[in-house]
């Protein structure tokens, strides 16, 4: 069972590389490509998320009534034609119809990766599985970021999308290898919450957009380069290759903090993230960007397992794999909506805006974890 867990990790690791490295970068090409403002190509992104929220309610059924290892090769493998497809889009209704179908495909396959990284696990260590899963679909989207934005500076679109895929490919080839038991079904609704969303951590949702509204924000920055902010010096090295390196080797620091209270790790984490917005504010030198750099790195790896383990604990025994959907949806919808914005606010604006933005949202995100979020904790938590 640890032989497979380590390939669902792995396979999940790489196909969430795959789709990030192309965050900070269709909304630009696909505006260049469709003769459009980067804020609309920006804003018409978020029917990705659109598309996982519709198909939601079918996730039970669809683990229920497949295979769920074919279910996540057959998904994912739409995700990667998808990808292929942005190169061949020339109207905003292809993209928009494109963005939906990957939408679809993406949200089916992460809720079968997230239950076959259950399966193949004991009871007694799903919990603990449901966060260390959790932390490498964080890291493959940090550093998904990191090395789609060098690909992109030092190469070329055609480049990018090939790597994409290659990646992605490699990914499918660890979930291909996994032995999964055979499990009958056992006659699922059609339609149901189930494995999608958890109403009763509504707040925590919010709580979890803000905080990935930060990085959100910063993703697309990377095209605008004012200044160069997020090249270190002249080396084609962009902020989020440093952060992804910050978030890796912060693994030895966030063991250590196994030992404090969730309250403090979360709080540490999103502390963390609002003095890196912070020293981009203050620093305008190569400096405080590679400083600010670190600092996201860290704060992210503090808060993705604190804020996993807030959901997990908000969940019943069989609520788990729902629980880290949730979480999932929550960020997925954080980062967008934190890349639209700042490719509204960058075009129509300044980086500045972007930046003074992501530092009210980070600011905003403390205060509703200490004011509401925590509270509600205590008083619904489970385990």
């Amino acid at each position: 069972m640890k032989v497979n867990f380590r390939k669902i990790c792995l396979g999940n690791l790489l196909m969430f590389i795959s789709q990030y490295m192309l965050i900070p970068i269709l909304p630009v090409i696909m505006a260049e490509e469709l003769n459009l403002s980067i804020a609309t190509t920006g804003i018409m992104f978020l029917v990705t998320v659109l598309g996982m929220i519709l198909v939601g309610p079918f996730y039970s059924y669809l683990m229920d009534a497949y295979k769920r290892k074919s279910l996540c090769i057959f998904t994912f493998a739409i995700v990667f034609i998808a990808t292929i497809g942005y190169t061949l889009v020339h109207r905003p209704l292809e993209l928009l119809l494109l963005c939906l179908v990957q939408g679809f495909a993406f949200g089916i396959a992460n809720s079968s990766i997230i239950t076959l990284g259950i399966d193949v696990n004991i009871s007694d260590n799903r919990s603990k599985g449901n966060v260390i899963l959790g932390w490498f679909t964080r890291l493959g989207m940090i550093l998904g970021v990191g090395l789609g934005s060098t690909v992109y500076l030092n190469y070329n679109f055609e480049t990018l999308i090939t790597a994409s895929v290659l990646v992605g490919c490699v990914g499918l080839l660890f979930i291909a290898a996994l032995h999964i038991p055979f499990r009958a079904p056992i006659g699922m609704p059609v339609c149901s919450l189930d494995r999608f969303f958890l109403p009763h951590t509504f707040l925590f949702v919010l709580n979890m957009i803000l905080i990935a509204f930060v990085p959100g924000v910063l993703f697309p920055l990377i095209h605008f380069k004012m200044g160069d902010t997020f090249l270190l010096d002249e080396w084609t090295v962009p902020y989020f290759a440093i952060a992804g390196g910050a978030f890796l080797l912060s693994v030895f620091l966030v063991q250590a903090l196994k030992k404090q209270s969730l309250l403090i790790q979360a709080l540490l984490g999103m502390t963390t993230m609002l003095c890196a917005i912070c020293s981009l504010i203050l620093f305008d030198s190569i400096a405080g960007q590679l400083l600010s750099a670190i600092l996201l790195g860290i704060g992210l790896s503090i808060i993705t397992p604190a804020f996993l383990f807030f959901f997990i604990n908000l969940s019943s025994h069989c609520q788990r794999s729902t629980a880290n959907t949730t979480h999932l949806l929550s960020w997925k919808i954080g980062v967008s909506l934190g890349v639209a914005t700042s490719c509204y606010l960058t075009v129509n604006e300044s980086s500045g805006a972007a930046f003074r933005t992501a530092l009210y949202a980070s600011a905003l995100a403390i205060i509703f974890f200490i004011v509401i979020s925590y509270p509600y904790y205590q008083k619904k938590k489970v385990r």
